[in-house]
């Protein structure tokens, strides 16, 4: 019978528990690190983050349902972001 509280092989004697929540908060520090797109056009920049923001918002204001998936179409030229979200069931599009 494995007692619950056994220990790993070569984890310096640790417990399995505190292993695992050593892994897990490394983990959740690596998700947490803040990642950042910009667009950069004719002498303007566009915070993707914000574009996304805004398609999602713009959604939201007219749809009741879950949004449950949304791609992203910049098009600098147009100073816009087209949006398909849901599978393509709903389009819409935002100001950069």
């Amino acid at each position: 019978m494995v007692d619950r509280g056994s220990f790993f092989p070569y984890n310096n004697g640790e417990r399995q528990d505190e292993l695992l929540l050593k892994i897990s908060r490394s983990m959740e520090e690596i998700m947490a690190e803040k990642k950042s797109v910009y667009l950069e056009v004719n002498a303007s920049q566009y915070d993707m983050d914000k574009v996304m923001d805004k398609a999602v918002k713009d959604y939201k204001k007219g749809n009741k349902d879950a949004l449950k998936s949304i791609d992203l179409y910049v098009k600098p030229e147009d100073g816009k972001a087209y949006y398909v979200a849901n599978g393509g069931k709903v389009t819409g599009s935002v100001d950069l």
